[in-house]
């Protein structure tokens, strides 16, 4: 049990896990009282040559004191009638353990405080850290605690409790004292229980001081009681010892040593019995059941802290799945028709010399009707509430208004308790987990005026396209023009030379009666009769480009995939400017605690296997 291999392997678990609470900036007391189980009770005693530690407990005026005089042979510890005069925890050792600073520094890890040798027996009466004392008296193998007693108080306020507690907690074994009038205090021995049987099962040595006149079979029957209380249906198998220390004038007079006899024929003497426990035989056993139970509670720390990583988990996808909504939210505005104007102006950009010449004199031609239907109109009364086409402005206008409602919905997100995701009904919400506090109060502390005007200064990119795209519609102007037969050709030059027609017709009309609206009466009739739905304004793909409907068909599916990566590109932007300022740092830490604890999660798992494969073998090769 005690191999390098096994201590190395608890050190690791230790550091891994306490790291994986701090990455996933989880508070657990419970992994606290567990590293404390490890190097109180576990990983010191892994050392082969950590003697036997033994604690001297009980209530107050039980004779604790006195007992451990009796065992060292020395009057070191005060003694008297009053409960609760010792307020500190005395170890005896031998000598040569005395020398062993590193050892007492590791000694007294339970206790957070240095070692200090015993001066003067007074000094047990003030609170403070423990004392030592050094005899060569003491068996090498034996460290032997004096500790305070654990119920003088009242109303559940113990003054000596936690001194005692710490005592207890890195005893290998308890030599518990008690007299009649406490036998069967169950607040006691409840307390006893807790300390000998809470992370692995200690074993005791019970004296019992008590009258002279009391049998061996009704001492044996009280202690079996005490037994009972402390460990259950096992208790027959956890004693060592009972003994019985009879009352006497001259040890209450401290004139003398009290004198402990067996209080069965199969106990042999204490002195011997304690000499003859075995410190590697006993605490094999010890450090079994403690290393049992403490891999025990580090498989229920785990699934707790995989829980708290699995949250993280869930509400980073639910901030992604938030602000998904809100970058399309940013983007219902945006036209695919921008893209098709694009492709337009590089296609007749592209146009044969001749079909340029033919679509100029249309438009010059065509100019002074529109600078008079304009002025119709003006001059007409309205009578119409059709609103007007948004112009470029208006699309800037909205795109950045529906940016910043979508930014602002996201911000609150980003800021929330409680995210709520669109579509999913969580009452009150997915709470922000720790992980992510600390951005959280970052971005609070930015403000949102801050922010907004940060996404302000980056709308730009938003109305813009990429000379990428630039390019890749270049390139499909090309390829068609390549692919166009000489019909094509012929009625693209046709559909040119007919744009001039209308116009010419339309301003002819005007000039010989002053009539405009009669004018845009011929255009629309001639542009019916020509199967031209529109042949001046560029707002479309028109018939003027000489495309059939075959062409127009196999254009859109070659435009298709540049709409959606144009889209895509618009969706990036808008995702870099929310992460950027709003959501990125509390990503970036969600990411970041995600996969390191999936890093010290998979060590740890692979740890407690080891050792779990460890004690299922040391049992199949135990007699």
């Amino acid at each position: 049990m005690a191999d390098d291999r096994t201590r190395a392997l608890l050190e690791h678990l230790r550091r891994d896990m306490e790291a994986l609470a701090r990455t996933l900036k989880v508070e657990a007391p419970s992994l606290a009282a567990w590293t404390r189980v490890l190097d109180v009770k576990l990983l010191p005693r892994l050392d082969p040559d950590f003697p036997l530690i033994a604690a001297i407990c009980g209530g107050g005026s039980s004779g604790k004191s006195t007992l451990f005089n009796t065992l060292v042979r020395a009057g070191i510890s005060p003694t008297g009638g009053r409960a609760g005069m010792n307020r500190r925890i005395l170890m005896a050792l031998h000598e040569e353990t005395a020398l062993r600073r590193a050892f007492l520094l590791s000694l007294y890890a339970p206790f957070d405080a240095a070692p200090e040798p015993l001066t003067e027996p007074d000094a047990l009466k003030a609170p403070g850290p423990p004392l030592y004392m050094a005899d060569k008296g003491v068996p090498r193998n034996l460290i032997l605690f004096d500790t305070p007693d654990f119920d003088t108080g009242a109303q559940g306020t113990y003054m000596n409790r936690q001194e005692a507690r710490k005592a207890l907690e890195a005893a290998d074994l308890f030599i518990y004292i008690f007299t009649n009038a406490t036998y069967n205090n169950r607040d006691n021995t409840d307390f006893i229980s807790r300390m000998l049987t809470g992370i692995g099962m200690r074993k005791a040595f019970l004296v019992y001081r008590v009258y002279p006149g009391f049998t061996d079979a009704e001492v044996c029957e009280h202690a079996m009681t005490v037994a009972r209380n402390i460990y259950g249906e096992d208790a027959e198998s956890q004693i060592l010892g009972i003994y019985r220390a009879d009352e006497n004038n001259a040890v209450a007079e401290g004139k003398a040593f009290p004198s402990l006899r067996p209080a069965h024929t199969r106990y042999p003497p204490f002195h011997q019995a304690l000499e003859a426990v075995d410190p590697l035989g006993l605490r094999e056993s010890t450090l079994t059941s403690i290393l049992t139970d403490a891999l025990r509670k580090a498989r229920s720390l785990l699934e707790a802290l995989e829980g708290a990583r699995e949250a993280l988990s869930r509400y980073t996808r639910s901030l992604k799945d938030v602000q998904e909504t809100q970058i399309r939210q940013s983007l219902r505005h945006f036209p695919a028709d921008r893209l098709m104007k694009r492709f337009l102006r590089i296609w007749t950009a592209s146009d044969p010399p001749l079909i340029r010449t033919l679509r100029k004199t249309g438009h010059l031609l065509e100019s002074p009707f529109q600078w008079l239907a304009k002025v119709t109109a003006r001059m007409r009364p309205s009578n119409s509430q059709r609103p007007r086409a948004p112009g470029p402005l208006d699309f800037e206008s909205q795109v950045t208004s529906d940016l910043l409602f979508a930014a602002h919905d996201l911000f609150s997100s980003a800021l929330s308790e409680y995210l709520h995701v669109p579509g999913e009904n969580r009452d009150p919400g997915i709470p922000a987990p720790p992980a992510v506090l600390a951005a959280q109060k970052a971005l609070s502390a930015a403000g949102w005026k801050r922010t907004r005007d940060a996404l302000l200064a980056r709308k730009e990119t938003l109305f813009t396209l990429s000379n990428q795209l630039d390019d890749r519609l270049a390139e499909i102007a090309d390829d068609f023009r390549k692919q166009m037969g000489s019909a094509d050709r012929i009625r693209q030059y046709l559909s040119a030379a007919l744009n001039i027609l209308p116009a010419t017709l339309a301003v002819t009309y005007i000039l010989h009666t002053g009539n405009p609206a009669g004018a845009v009466g011929i255009k629309v009739k001639l542009a019916h009769l020509l199967r031209s739905k529109d042949l001046y304004a560029l707002l479309a793909i028109p018939a003027t480009a000489g495309f059939k409907a075959a062409d127009m068909k196999q254009l859109r599916e070659l435009l298709r995939p540049l709409v959606q990566t144009w889209f895509k590109e618009k969706r990036r932007e808008v995702e870099r400017i929310f992460e950027d300022h709003i959501t990125g740092e509390i990503l970036a830490c969600a990411r970041d605690a995600l996969s390191r604890s999936a890093s010290l999660i998979a060590g740890i798992e692979k740890d407690l296997g080891a050792l779990e494969g460890h004690l299922l073998e040391q049992a199949r090769n135990k007699p």
